[in-house]
């Protein structure tokens, strides 16, 4: 059926509202998504949308000759997160910007800075998924830096943080549950244990 259409479609995102986690939907300006077709592709674009008073941009292809693939890069200030999908997995990649997750950091006061994402996910499986977070997120008084690795589920890696009020490295222990981390804002999909403080000499 996709192949015979063509032309320009306009569908409303309002319809999507009751699916988006209840942190940013009062945050999300809805607006509609373009699609211009061709027999072979269709690409789309975002209009009149906006996340955090900011515009949310979107501009991806689609194609379905031979299987279905996607990609495409949505953007917001400070934020530029490219995708790919096909038969095979998804890869998203880019900048995370610190305004972005302001929904998810209320009362931590204002962050600057940037997480520098990288997920590879073979047939959309976690348990398969690899990729990295290096994190650069300032306050006024505080900080969270370093880097988190994924490699077929197993999290590593050495994040040092005091957002929340308390300073916090953790190293990987073993996967299997969510981490509540002392700072209010830090989870995580896999157990860390908190390395302990150097001893003084």
């Amino acid at each position: 059926m996709l192949p015979a259409l063509q032309g320009t479609l306009h569908a409303s995102l309002a319809v999507a509202r009751p699916f988006l986690p209840a942190q940013l939907r009062p945050e999300l300006t809805l607006g509609q998504l373009t699609a211009t077709l061709t027999p072979t592709r269709a690409t789309l674009t975002l209009d009149h949308t906006q996340y955090l008073q900011q515009p949310l941009g979107l501009n991806a292809q689609l194609t379905w000759t031979n299987g279905l693939t996607a990609s495409g890069l949505l953007t917001h200030p400070g934020t530029r997160l490219r995708f790919a999908y096909d038969a095979q997995a998804l890869d998203v990649s880019g900048p995370l910007s610190a305004l972005a997750l302001r929904p998810f950091t209320a009362g931590l006061g204002p962050l600057s800075g940037s997480i520098q994402t990288s997920l590879h996910l073979p047939n959309l499986s976690l348990e398969q998924a690899s990729g990295s977070a290096r994190f650069d997120l300032r306050s006024a008084a505080q900080s969270a830096a370093g880097t988190l690795r994924l490699a077929q589920g197993q999290l590593s890696g050495q994040l040092a943080t005091s957002i929340g009020g308390s300073r916090m490295p953790f190293r990987e222990r073993s996967a299997g549950c969510s981490v509540r981390a002392r700072s209010r804002w830090a989870t995580c999909a896999y157990r860390t244990a908190r390395a302990a403080p150097p001893r003084s000499s």
